[in-house]
């Protein structure tokens, strides 16, 4: 653990953007030795800040989380880093000098990552051609072995009280499980991005794909992915040119895919409706003070898991 250098950029939970860009440079130079570092702040939510770095080495995105984000973060790490061979940017990240790809701060953990620049992709038939095709290299470059253990069942669990937030919402978690467990053994599994929305597929201007953000990336069902990406799609007759798209990649039969994505979707939703509902009971337990976002946020993965037969 650092003892100093980004200790207190931290005011009420959120980084203070102009200490992190004054302090950053000796981190980097103490533990990436990079010389020349110039950084500039990019975004920053309540958990995280991402800043561009400059440096005589080349360019990096800074990526610092909380501590309790830290353990997704080097997930990420280490699915960018399986995933070299795939011909698509992933945001690899640079291993300090003693070999570590992420370093333990006062205030969190921080990474420095290859950029992935380029267009973000969007819902159009060839976009979703192009998101099928990236998604399907990753995939495949990423499969796992018969041995690997996956922890991705243990993302759910009924009991949790975090699903309170309406009634409803437990017993989608019951029947989206119930689902998966049937699925798994026919699935297919390797590194799962976990949130691949078309904002996160890039292309760049001499056509190299890319697909950004694999904090909290894991082993999983592949078809997670599939079902995740179509989800942001629409429903599953709006994502047609995606999957034809993956599917002939060849990462996976059309059996697979015809037979369990349905299960997948659920489960997707499922996942939603979770986060939501620990949205809302974690700003009040009670469960009656609401944001319209919650709200909006906690219908909608309501309305989607009823289009799937869960209600």
């Amino acid at each position: 653990m650092l003892s100093g250098g980004l200790g207190g950029i931290r005011q009420n939970g959120r980084v203070n953007p102009d200490d992190l860009t004054s302090l950053l440079p000796d981190v980097i130079a103490a533990h990436w030795a990079l010389t020349g570092v110039h950084v500039d702040p990019i975004g920053q939510t309540d958990a995280t800040i991402t800043a561009d770095v400059a440096s005589d080495q080349g360019q990096w995105v800074a990526t610092l989380v909380p501590a309790d984000g830290g353990d997704a973060l080097f997930a990420g790490t280490l699915a960018t880093a399986a995933l070299a061979g795939s011909g698509v940017r992933v945001g690899a990240a640079l291993t300090t000098t003693d070999g570590r790809t992420v370093v333990d701060v006062a205030d969190g953990t921080l990474a420095l990552l290859e950029p992935v620049p380029g267009r973000p992709l969007t819902a159009s038939a060839d976009d979703q051609a192009l998101m099928g095709d990236i998604l399907g290299r990753v995939h495949r470059a990423g499969l796992a072995d018969d041995e690997t253990e996956s922890a991705f069942f243990s993302w759910l669990a009924p009991a949790d009280p975090g699903l309170q937030a309406e009634l409803w919402v437990a017993r989608a978690v019951a029947a989206a499980l119930i689902g998966y467990k049937d699925a798994e053994a026919s699935l297919t599994f390797g590194y799962v991005h976990c949130d691949p929305s078309p904002g996160t597929f890039r292309i760049d201007a001499d056509g190299t794909p890319g697909l950004a953000d694999w904090s909290g990336a894991e082993v999983g069902p592949l078809l997670y992915d599939v079902a995740t990406a179509a989800s942001h799609l629409g429903r599953r007759p709006d994502a047609q040119p995606f999957l034809e798209a993956y599917l002939a990649s060849g990462v996976m039969g059309r059996e697979e895919l015809e037979t369990h994505l349905d299960a997948l979707l659920v489960y997707r939703w499922a996942v939603q409706a979770a986060y939501w509902s620990f949205r809302i009971l974690t700003a009040d337990p009670s469960g009656k003070q609401r944001s319209e976002t919650d709200i909006a946020g906690l219908e909608h993965a309501h309305q989607e898991l009823l289009a799937l037969g869960v209600d």
